[in-house]
């Protein structure tokens, strides 16, 4: 059976009010199926999420960071697999990057920005580039991509157990036609897709070309396919539980698939 645990559904920064229900930790998902898991981004809720991995006896990890921005790399050196000498984290990353998405992590962990270098930390990290639209093989889990619109880019992916898929579409601005049909593609026979709602309808507008979406063009996206729920996330980070709720039930009244992503819910 497959399943996906929201550990951080913030985006841009961890939230900035107590939010009991939607939570404060920025993006990060692991889904978990066929005998394996993979880590989605390392945003601040990334280190537990390592953790509960690690608990399952899950020394050697992998993780798809799908672009570098800093809210989804910020737990990358708190990994708890990557604390340990026999820790492995395996990341993917898209070859636009270069070849090596080691080194290229290995220009974030060093002085002046961090006090130990990638080298420093007891665990490794092997990188393992992904081309625009390949499809890789995470242990028994399927991971098929597509490029998503953001500045600098961004990769999005759709997990498949063989029997039930999840997509998760973070960073992304729906309105550019041959993206957004990639970004179809990935949500067709899905069971539910995590999808960037960063924005409100009325303050999207004004922030187009940011690389993120709404919940109004969220739930178009989705009526072209057949995916049977979306998961809205990224939530601003100072929109506290009751600002949320409130966009929320404005959303299920457009769509009743539509809901917000809640931090440690699994699905």
């Amino acid at each position: 059976m497959l399943n996906l645990t929201i550990h951080g559904a913030r985006g841009s920064l961890p939230g900035a009010r107590s939010s009991a229900e939607f939570g404060t930790a920025s993006i990060c998902a692991v889904a978990r199926g066929a005998g394996s898991a993979v880590i989605l981004d390392a945003g601040s809720g990334a280190a537990a999420a390592g953790a509960a991995l690690l608990e399952e006896g899950h020394v050697e990890i992998d993780l798809i960071l799908s672009h570098l921005h800093l809210d989804h790399v910020i737990s990358l050196p708190f990994l708890p697999q990557l604390l340990r000498g026999d820790g492995l984290v395996r990341v993917h990353l898209s070859q636009r990057y270069g070849p090596d998405p080691a080194a290229v992590l290995g220009e974030l962990l060093r002085a002046p920005w961090f006090p130990v270098p990638l080298s420093g930390l007891r665990g490794r990290i092997e990188g393992h580039p992904i081309a625009d639209g390949a499809t890789l093989r995470v242990g028994g889990l399927s991971v098929e991509t597509a490029p998503l619109n953001h500045p600098g880019g961004a990769t999005g992916v759709r997990i498949s157990d063989g029997a039930e898929a999840v997509a998760v579409l973070l960073d992304h601005e729906p309105g550019d036609d041959r993206i957004d049909a990639g970004v179809c593609r990935l949500m067709q026979g899905c069971r539910v897709a995590v999808m960037d709602a960063a924005w409100t309808p009325e303050e999207a507008p004004a922030r187009a070309g940011w690389g993120h979406g709404c919940w109004e063009a969220c739930i178009r996206l989705a009526r072209r396919t057949d995916v049977a729920a979306i998961l809205l996330s990224h939530h601003a980070p100072s929109r506290d539980d009751t600002a949320l709720l409130h966009e929320e039930a404005r959303a299920r009244q457009a769509w009743s698939g539509a809901r917000m992503a809640r931090q440690d819910e699994v699905i």
